[in-house]
């Protein structure tokens, strides 16, 4: 998973509390993530201040919050998406990359109506309706390049009518 890189202050200037947030490792974050979930901002600012050793605004923790929560929901997707895949190929190893490719998308278009998520759904659907588009295009451009090779590969004809 690509990963944004942290704003980093000028020499000698702290770092926001946010960016410190999101430097903490793994345990650490889940342990202000579960303190953020059972808490008011306001309460949970004191909490996270004695479980970290800073200070961070409600503005900085709800960013992050929202920040990790949008991570943790990635790594579950990219998890997901490789049982999925497995669980595929062990069903239809015959299956082609394309099919298999298909049946995930569609997978996760059904996934999306479940939860009601429009939001991924139309993300989706956009992709599909994207990709047929790309597939439609290299098929007209492999058309093209083939009759392209047959006219330049052709014996040239006299033109009817010159003697």
């Amino acid at each position: 998973m690509m990963e944004r890189k942290l704003r980093q202050p000028a020499p000698g200037q702290p770092k926001p509390a946010l960016t410190q947030l999101k430097e903490l490792d793994a345990e650490e974050r889940s342990a202000v993530m579960d303190i953020l979930r059972t808490n008011t901002y306001g309460h949970a600012r004191e909490l996270v201040a004695e479980r970290v050793g800073f200070r961070c605004s409600k503005g900085a923790l709800c960013r992050f919050f929202s920040w990790q929560a949008k991570q943790q929901a990635a790594q579950e997707s990219q998890d997901i998406l490789g049982q999925v895949e497995r669980f595929m190929r062990q069903q239809h190893p015959e299956w082609t990359e394309e099919k298999l490719r298909e049946m995930g998308n569609m997978f996760f278009v059904v996934q999306s109506m479940k939860d009601r998520d429009t939001k991924g759904f139309i993300s989706l659907t956009r992709l599909g309706i994207l990709d047929q588009h790309r597939q439609l295009e290299s098929q007209k451009l492999d058309l093209y390049l083939k009759k392209f090779e047959q006219e330049t590969t052709a014996p040239s004809e006299p033109m009817k009518g010159a003697t």
